[in-house]
């Protein structure tokens, strides 16, 4: 199975999900205290909820948000 990546609609230019269930973030440029820095593109790590869902924490507007995998999944590959 090969795999593929798509953005998030949500977060278009920021990460990605793959047709296998992964999702990533990808390179962009930081300006932090006067200095231009680049943030590496990576795959997120994932963690499982109590109730027993993968979810990924993002990090988007100055803040964190916690999504479940398959909702942005399916946001991503459902029309």
């Amino acid at each position: 199975m090969t795999e593929f990546w798509k953005d998030i609609p949500e977060y278009k230019g920021l990460y990605q999900a793959s047709s296998i269930g992964r999702i990533r973030r990808l390179d962009r440029k930081i300006i932090n205290h006067g200095t231009l820095s680049v943030k590496r593109g990576a795959i997120i790590c994932q963690s499982k909820s109590k109730k027993g869902y993968i979810r990924v924490r993002l990090f988007f507007n100055g803040g964190t948000k916690e999504e479940l995998v398959h909702r942005l999944i399916a946001k991503t590959f459902i029309k």
